[in-house]
């Protein structure tokens, strides 16, 4: 039985560029392994199995590094101005690099990053949820920072027709979910419950604690944020687009599509804090008045509400 191995792969200095590694080619490795391979006599079964193996193996490889070539080739044929030095390819020239930018602001793509952020939005508000807040009577108080979720980049990142863009476009994604997700956790931190009528049915209570009670459902827009103009701010967050993106995408065109986009960004989260509504926010509390039969009902004093996701997930 013959093992062979596959030859080392040739050093080749390495080129500090932004463009794709360089094709080394190694037919000389593969034709010395297949004479080695056509050498060997098989002494059984298993050896004859083996050394076919290894040939439909190289096979394989030599016809891989066939289409590389012809890749290669094709390439330097479409784009007689990039050559290739040193093993790598060139850097793109300047005039295409802008064609390929301004190529990105269109109207399929704007609504690609829209959708994306609406599923980013949608995942995480499965698992948000109130906390901290204070029950005194029927009245509910939250200081910022009573809003929890988890951070929406990775599910905006990950949302279905994003998630498997790669080259201009994924630093375009890219440098919008990170402008997003910094405004939207800014905007949630901010986020409280200030003195809100959400459970009514506290105030008179016939026993010594009340059980756990949902709240009135409302929507989220009442839940006022100090740092709302995070996300009704069109220019807020085009600056953090335009923060976040290469100087390569400072060019007109771009300027206008992610102002654009930030525009409907912000209709999108206004329209959903105006119809989200903040429901299932179990409360519960001690109802210290009550002394029957001198004081037969009494009021929620210090109430608090159990921490668990849902409270946005209708």
């Amino acid at each position: 039985m013959v093992i062979l191995q596959k030859a080392a792969t040739p050093n080749v200095s390495k080129v500090t560029t932004s463009s794709p590694p360089s094709i080394v080619t190694q037919s000389g490795a593969i034709v010395a392994q297949q004479d080695a391979l056509s050498a060997f006599i098989p002494k059984n079964d298993v050896d004859t199995i083996a050394v076919n193996t290894q040939k439909q193996l190289l096979s394989n490889y030599q016809a891989i590094e066939n289409q590389q070539a012809v890749v290669n080739t094709a390439y330097v044929a479409s784009n007689p101005q990039t050559a290739l030095s040193s093993g790598a390819f060139a850097v793109l020239p300047e005039a295409e690099k802008i064609a390929q930018i301004k190529a990105l602001t269109t109207v399929e793509n704007r609504d690609k990053i829209i959708a994306a952020v609406r599923y980013g939005v949608d995942m995480w508000r499965l698992q948000a949820h109130f906390c901290n807040i204070q029950i005194m009577g029927q009245i509910a108080i939250g200081a910022p920072g009573c809003l929890q979720g988890p951070s929406i980049k990775p599910w905006i990142l990950q949302a279905p027709g994003v998630y498997n863009t790669t080259g201009y476009f994924r630093t375009l994604v890219t440098a919008v979910t990170e402008a997003v997700e910094s405004n939207f956790s800014q905007w949630q931190n901010g986020v409280t419950v200030p003195g809100l009528p959400w459970y009514p049915m506290f105030v008179a209570v016939a026993a010594p604690f009340a059980p756990p009670t949902p709240n009135i459902p409302m929507p989220l827009m009442v839940c006022v944020s100090q740092n709302f103009a995070k996300l009704a701010s069109p220019t807020q967050i085009d600056n953090q687009i335009k923060a976040h993106l290469p100087q390569d995408f400072r060019i007109a065109e771009m300027d206008a599509f992610t102002y654009t986009l930030s525009a409907h960004l912000v209709n999108y989260f206004l329209s959903w804090l105006s119809s989200q509504n903040v429901m299932m926010v179990m409360g519960m509390g001690p109802v210290p008045t009550f002394n029957p039969p001198y004081v037969p009902v009494g009021s929620v004093v210090n109430g608090y509400v159990i921490p668990s996701p849902g409270h946005l997930a209708v």
